[in-house]
């Protein structure tokens, strides 16, 4: 195994793949989510991070959601799941154990993740998320 990493580095085909493939990928379906999320979520009172627009800072393979105040993450999971067939993480999920202060608002966020699923099926996925966030702010 070794040998094989160490043959991908020394033509260096993996550093080239990186810059070529996965960095414009990566933008392209970093973009085509936070537009989506803004079109379908932002109406109703879901922003997320990191905002290409407002952040100077973008990198990694997901967008974290804020849900309005008065829905929670972990029942906008269920929902999804039982209404939409959406797999979603909530955001408590992803808390490092003893960083309380840093996970307060982590019951109200989820992270969607760009890199995992076609690009046609993310603006998908991100329209019926937005019909379970609806029906849950609704009732």
């Amino acid at each position: 195994m070794s040998t094989f990493i160490n043959e991908l580095l020394e033509d260096h085909f993996l550093p080239g793949y990186i810059a070529d493939v996965l960095i414009p990928q990566g933008r392209k379906r970093h973009r085509l989510l936070a537009s989506a999320i803004k079109r379908y979520l932002g109406p109703l009172g879901v922003s997320f991070t990191p905002d290409p627009e407002t952040s100077p800072v973008v990198g990694g393979y997901y967008i974290w959601v804020q849900l309005p105040a008065t829905v929670n993450a972990t029942r906008v999971c269920h929902y999804a799941l039982e209404e939409q067939n959406l797999v979603l993480g909530n955001g408590e999920v992803f808390a490092v154990p003893g960083r309380d202060s840093l996970g307060r608002d982590l019951h109200r966020r989820l992270r969607l993740c760009f890199m995992w699923e076609d690009e046609e099926r993310l603006v998908e996925g991100v329209e019926r998320l937005g019909a379970v966030i609806e029906n849950l702010v609704d009732n």
